[in-house]
């Protein structure tokens, strides 16, 4: 049983990859090379590649193989264990606040046996011992480079041990407060999510403004139980393994050039400070103020954002019968039909979902989520994204099918299913509404189209934070960090500066945002490079999109270089945020 998770902005994802919810796991991106280049192998299994070699190195090579296996099924073993409690673990948490990373005791019982297996020195020395023997072998090499990455972070010093686990400590410890925070607003209990609902929807402006000092209360929290120490920890522990920062570290992951991603990242802010001043200028006349309060903002954006349909053209209960359909119109055959879903619906729950590969037993999901609201549609199509690229891995050896080291690379179809949400094609065909209200609706969206730009400025806010976070670990409290950059990205100020960054629950985990905000960016490549195929396409109901996909984005091996990957899929040798761009402004033209 494999576990890929997602969920909303403020949501983690929890990657295949070893990367498990409680950042214990972090892969090593030290101990092997940025890419391989690997030769075009002529099996699956790990057989040598060239029929020539000498029978007794195909000997060994099969001996070699035969050796992994049994390890790696000792591992899965405990592996899926610990996915079976986690899974159990989720489930009882629907009804209320599913804190992704949090873990139970016997959860955590049973990740520690798994972390005992990734610290057994006899396979860490079989691999290293191993891996020069196999280099003729495309396959069997992969799967140890993989393995080793996996492993190699329990096998540094014992220093590095000591502060991998006090990490881990501490994101626990902040985890659990999370959960158990409850704050009372006029007599009624709300957790975060209870919270950010009150926020978004309630028209009652003192309750907004009650709801958003108790958002700041969680902040005080995570303050009071060690969140700079946890990022100061985080920070020597990055050190001790190579790297200037935790933050540094993060990208080092990606394997892509920093300097290079950031100045996307600056070339998107400096093009966008006009649907900023209009957002802003819209939200005012909206509720008729002359200056917006932090505690207007998410309802004014809100408001803004579906003119007040949101409810009507979004309802839960529809969504995974109209997202299904979209993939099956789409080439995607009954993908998300097949699978055992566990829903629970409620007024204050956060969205949020996770796909299960539960081996012979198929795919299974559960899935969080409010009364309604496009979250949950882009939710179940993430969730489709994901189950589509875990299906292009079936045909290699299950080393693989945890995902990748870049975990960037696991958002982009989950990213790209989601951005087909907010076009006219999907609220038409898949909506809720009536023509004639879907007409108002659509002109509604063409005169606030540049409001999707405003959006995504947030996001790169929150990454902006996260570097400012660990480059001002010394710091007792962040907030002014924080409100400068909501001043400069979301355009929003206060007098004085609450920790209401506290509700950003990507901070308790590692450097998140970067990730969908990469997955998004190549996203847009895809799309971009489709319709240079199809120039006409809508894509929603296009029955050659998602077997183009995967003749293209999902054909190259799982060892194949992400570069090879991209430039094979969408005839760039860079990630640009000019598709990205466009495709956010013509999308409602």
């Amino acid at each position: 049983m494999r576990l890929l998770r997602q969920g909303s902005w403020m949501g983690c994802w929890l990657m295949g990859i070893l990367w498990v919810s409680s950042g214990v796991a972090w892969a090593d991106a030290t101990s092997r090379p940025a890419s391989m280049a690997l030769s075009r192998p002529t099996s699956l299994g790990g057989k040598a590649n060239k029929p020539s070699l000498p029978v007794a190195q195909q000997a060994t090579l099969a001996s070699l193989q035969a050796d992994l296996a049994r390890w790696e099924k000792q591992e899965d073993t405990l592996y899926q264990a610990y996915l079976r409690r986690l899974w159990g673990q989720q489930r009882k948490s629907l009804s209320s606040f599913v804190v992704d990373g949090w873990m139970a005791p016997e959860t955590l019982t049973a990740h520690r046996a798994l972390e005992a297996f990734w610290s057994n020195k006899a396979f860490y020395a079989f691999l290293q011992k191993a891996r020069p023997l196999v280099a003729s072998d495309a396959i069997l090499s992969a799967r140890m480079d993989v393995w080793l990455t996996r492993v190699g972070l329990f096998h540094r010093s014992a220093e590095v041990s000591r502060l991998r686990q006090k990490v881990a400590g501490f994101e626990q410890q902040l985890l659990q407060q999370v959960r158990s925070y409850r704050a009372v607003i006029r007599g009624k209990s709300y957790a975060l999510s209870g919270l950010e609902s009150l926020l978004k929807s309630s028209k009652d402006r003192v309750l907004r403004e009650e709801a958003w000092r108790a958002v700041a209360g969680l902040g005080y929290t995570l303050l009071k139980h060690g969140f700079m120490k946890m990022l100061l920890w985080r920070n020597v522990y990055s050190y001790r393994m190579g790297f200037a920062t935790f933050f540094h570290r993060a990208y080092a992951l990606t394997k892509l050039n920093m300097n290079a991603i950031f100045l996307e990242y600056k070339a998107f802010y400096k093009k966008t400070s006009k649907e900023k001043k209009a957002a802003l200028k819209a939200m005012k006349a909206l509720l008729g103020r002359k200056k917006l309060k932090p505690w207007d903002h998410a309802y004014a954006l809100s408001k803004l954002r579906f003119g007040g349909q949101e409810q009507a053209l979004f309802p839960s209960d529809r969504a995974q019968a109209a997202v299904a359909r979209a993939f099956r119109e789409m080439g995607g055959g009954d993908l998300l039909r097949k699978m055992r879903v566990v829903v629970h619906v409620g007024h204050d729950v956060a969205t949020q979902g996770a796909l299960f590969d539960q081996g012979k037993d198929g795919w299974a999901a559960w899935l969080a989520s409010a009364a309604f609201g496009e979250e949950t549609y882009k939710t179940w199509m993430r969730l489709g994204g994901r189950l589509l690229a875990q299906q292009s891995l079936k045909a290699y050896p299950r080393t693989f099918q945890r995902g990748d080291v870049r975990s960037f690379v696991n958002e982009v179809l989950p990213e790209l299913f989601a951005l087909l949400v907010d076009t006219p094609a999907f609220t038409e065909q898949y909506g809720a509404l009536s023509p004639q209200k879907w007409a108002q609706y659509r002109d509604h969206q063409k005169s606030v189209k540049g409001l999707r730009l405003y959006l995504l400025r947030t996001r790169y806010g929150l990454i902006d934070f996260e570097w400012k976070l660990y480059t001002n670990v010394g710091i007792a409290d962040p907030s002014p960090l924080y409100w400068g950059g909501n001043k400069k990205f979301v355009g929003l100020s206060f007098s004085k500066p609450l920790p209401t960054w506290g509700a950003k629950l990507s901070l308790l985990k590692r450097v998140k945002q970067q990730d969908a905000m990469l997955g998004q960016m190549i996203a847009a490549h895809l799309l971009e490079a489709y319709r240079r195929v199809y120039p006409k396409s809508p894509i929603l109901g296009d029955p050659r999109f998602i077997p183009w996909l995967r003749r293209t984005w999902l054909k190259p091996a799982p060892w194949v270089s992400f570069e090879e990957r991209f430039s094979k899929a969408t005839g760039q040798r860079l990630i640009m945020s000019k598709p990205l761009m466009r495709y956010l402004r013509d999308v409602w033209r």
